[in-house]
């Protein structure tokens, strides 16, 4: 099929890339650096992040937030599927500093900051209601999708099946048992859910 043929192409690039590890070896799993601990609070449907325990000054986001959720995604992450990025580049005749990438989920806005620092310059990231988003049918053009999204309630279902409705490439950090889902086996299987 025409997915497995571009997940072979993709296999076959990295490899001449010497990134694709032996499968056979343990894998190496990032952890999602974690800020300091920060009260969450709801006002006027606004969430506020508690200034007199973060580091940073108050954050308010138009919509919900779970303090286990609100985590900024390093770097490294971001160095690990560059190969990826520019693949998917060269497969639409782009540069990578031209590839429009979408991050649905905002926290503080750094991932424009590490995309740009390895050479993708067209990074969309804003403080703003996905599923509203979504539902005003306002979802930004994109070449590929790529977030650290929220695991808490149903967002992870909902992303995946986003997802697999645009018919464009993306790329999640997830923890593993994601896979074993249903919705997850449903979406890669069969491209629905």
């Amino acid at each position: 099929t025409n997915r497995k043929l571009m997940i072979d192409e993709l296999v076959n690039f990295l490899a001449t890339k010497d990134r694709v590890k032996d499968p056979s070896e343990p894998v190496n799993q990032k952890k999602r650096k974690r800020k300091k601990d920060h009260g969450a609070i709801d006002k006027n449907n606004a969430t506020a992040v508690d200034e007199s325990i973060s580091s940073g000054p108050v954050q308010f986001y138009p919509y919900e937030t779970v303090d286990d959720d609100h985590c900024e995604t390093p770097i490294e992450s971001y160095q690990d599927v560059q190969l990826t990025l520019t693949y998917f580049a060269s497969k639409i005749n782009k540069l990578p500093k031209d590839l429009k990438i979408y991050d649905p989920f905002y926290c503080e806005g750094k991932m424009v900051d590490h995309l740009q620092s390895l050479g993708f310059l067209n990074v969309y990231n804003k403080k703003e209601d996905f599923y509203k988003v979504q539902t005003e049918n306002k979802i930004p053009e994109y070449d590929v999708l790529v977030t650290n999204p929220p695991y808490s309630m149903d967002h992870v279902e909902k992303l995946i099946s986003f997802c697999t409705k645009s018919k464009k490439p993306w790329i999640l950090l997830l923890p593993n048992y994601v896979y074993m889902k249903e919705f997850f086996q449903n979406a890669i299987v069969c491209g629905c859910h």
